[in-house]
């Protein structure tokens, strides 16, 4: 009984949330949305997956605060992959 519980311990009920990857191929479909809609990459990419573009906004600012994504510049839309991202990619084979 007591292993069981100590087994529990330190998980959270939820999804175990997002790897590095996923976040560098959300970054990499934004800049390719870019293209399509320079205005609102994240809306683009919003409805091919079926979120809100808040979502969106919010999964690209943690894609920042891993490090695997920066801004393009102040005042500017879109992101662009940093060179952890890249790797990120590469390192599971991602070739686009």
């Amino acid at each position: 009984m007591t292993d069981d519980l100590i087994g529990r311990m330190g998980k959270r009920p939820g999804s175990l949330g997002r790897s590095d990857y996923h976040y560098a191929v959300l970054v990499h479909e934004c800049q390719l949305a870019m293209l399509i809609d320079a205005k609102r990459p994240n809306a683009v990419v919003a409805r091919k997956h079926s979120l809100d573009p808040i979502t969106v906004r919010n999964l690209l600012q943690e894609s920042r605060r891993r490090g695997l994504s920066e801004a393009i510049g102040r005042g500017r839309i879109g992101w662009k992959l940093t060179e952890k991202g890249r790797q990120v990619l590469l390192s599971k084979g991602f070739n686009d």
